[in-house]
């Protein structure tokens, strides 16, 4: 039976990541090499697409308008990493399989500002009376250049069909991630971060030769 794969895959984490983590999306190629019988190795190299908001924002009050700033950031990223896998067939065609990956990765983005503005407004109803709500605005305000460095490390789970000549599959991915976002001119904003909820899904196509 086929030994080798090398296939197309996409992933991201945005179905858990909201506002509150980090966004990544990554598309790339993979290949899979089996070793021993249960045993193998990966390689993946892809473009990534990053978002977060670094440091803490600012919120202040004048009169009856509330505004908040926040710095975004967005970047793009080449990316490469390996792994190491063990699988096992679960029926037929059908596999499981469990493994670990590495990954790192550089590039480039910028930092903009996002400014949150709440006003407070009073409404007529239809009795003649007021009522009162808020309205709010959202506009990013274009920043700076920066460079990404980045670097990740996460335990792997999987269920893959391998046909004759092709593989389909899926992965579940959670990373322990360093990233640091350094904007021109000014100080690196570095971290390392574990949120054990926020799962990175993965979906590929291989051709097994």
């Amino acid at each position: 039976s086929a030994k080798n794969a090398i296939g197309i895959f996409g992933e991201s984490n945005g179905m858990f990541s909201h506002n509150e983590h980090a966004y990544l999306s990554t598309a790339g190629l993979q290949f899979n090499k089996q070793g021993k019988k249960y045993f193998g190795y990966k390689l993946i190299l892809g473009y990534a697409s990053y978002g977060d908001y670094p440091g803490y924002g600012v919120n202040y009050i004048s009169g009856d308008t509330g505004r908040g700033k926040r710095a975004y950031a967005h970047m793009d990223m080449g990316m490469i990493g390996g792994g190491v896998t063990f699988e096992r067939q679960f029926y037929r065609k059908l596999y499981f399989f469990a493994g670990f990956e590495v990954r790192v990765g550089h590039g480039h983005g910028y930092v903009d500002t996002n400014i949150t503005t709440q006003y407070n407004i009073q409404m007529p109803t239809g009795n003649g009376g007021v009522a009162y709500g808020t309205y709010t605005t959202v506009h990013d305000k274009p920043g700076t250049k920066a460079d990404i460095t980045y670097a990740g490390f996460s335990p792997s789970i999987g269920l893959q069909l391998k046909l004759r000549r092709f593989c389909i599959g899926t992965e579940f991915l959670n990373y322990c991630t360093y990233r640091s976002i350094k904007p021109a001119q000014k100080s690196a904003d570095a971290l390392f971060d574990f949120d054990s909820a926020n799962i990175t899904q993965r979906l590929f196509v291989q051709y097994r030769f």
